[in-house]
């Protein structure tokens, strides 16, 4: 499965031997767009990069009962190697600490969306964040009733993002602890009602 995308991107399902370049396109991409929200001495250390590449090689590693999508966008040409410029995973609702009221059962979340800074402001994302909630909601069905997004609240232009897909804010998750050793921080939660009715608007091109 592949999808063709604007400026010779590719998007596909990743796979475990592309693990470290997930890994490197997602740590290259949060170096940039984080840089004044987490610590550098974090950001930089060979003990994230570390985290980074197992999490992704936890995700890619074949399991007999999927739990999640994990896409990548690749650039394509003749004259040279390809390269991984964007990664996305998504899936059911996780548990989080302040969204207990919410139905996991019944929702489904983007987990993940970077795109590197060489390949923004290509449509790339936007493309690649329906890729990834269309094939989840393919895959779970059952999570038809609200897409969630988390994303840092200092997070400007991600938010914006969301809020030109349609996204409305749930609300702030204070102090949040992130994954990773990555400190504490202040999350937007982002809403999205009925999954497919979103999906189809997407796909036209209305929002």
């Amino acid at each position: 499965m592949a999808f063709s995308t604007p400026q010779d991107y590719t998007i596909r399902p990743g796979t475990l031997p592309d693990a470290a370049a997930m890994a490197q396109c997602n740590l290259e991409s949060i170096r940039v767009a984080f840089a004044e929200l987490m610590p550098a001495s974090w950001l930089h250390a060979p003990s994230t990069a570390d985290s980074y590449l197992t999490k992704w090689t936890d995700h890619l590693t074949p399991r007999p009962v999927p739990d999640g999508i994990h896409l990548l966008a690749e650039t394509h040409s003749d004259s040279e190697p390809a390269r991984v410029v964007a990664v996305a995973n998504a899936g059911p609702l996780r548990p989080y600490i302040g969204l207990e009221s919410l139905d996991r059962a019944t929702m489904l979340q983007l987990w993940t969306l970077y795109v590197h800074p060489t390949a923004q402001g290509t449509g790339l994302g936007r493309r690649l964040f329906l890729e990834a909630v269309k094939s989840a909601h393919e895959t779970w069905p059952a999570c038809s009733d609200k897409l969630i997004v988390l994303t840092f609240e200092g997070n400007t232009n991600g938010r914006r993002f969301y809020e030109k897909l349609g996204g409305t804010l749930w609300g702030i998750l204070p102090k949040y602890p992130l994954p990773l050793g990555g400190g504490n921080c202040d999350i937007a939660t982002y809403e999205w009602d009925g999954v497919a009715e979103w999906i189809t608007k997407w796909e036209k091109g209305s929002r």
